[in-house]
């Protein structure tokens, strides 16, 4: 029987990063930093990291 079932078994990083969409993260967070840099008067790497 089970050279019946072709099932993939996926590692549990692989499952946790597709469960976070860390490509959707990446990019949302890649964006607000390109617009915090071209936004800012003053840079500060406290401000940039807190928010």
């Amino acid at each position: 029987m089970s050279d019946t079932l072709n099932i993939k078994q996926k590692s549990l990083f692989s499952e946790i990063l597709t469960l976070i969409k860390y490509r959707l993260s990446l990019s949302v967070v890649l964006s607000s930093v390109a617009s915090y840099l071209i936004a800012f008067e003053v840079f500060s790497l406290y401000t940039l990291t807190a928010y």
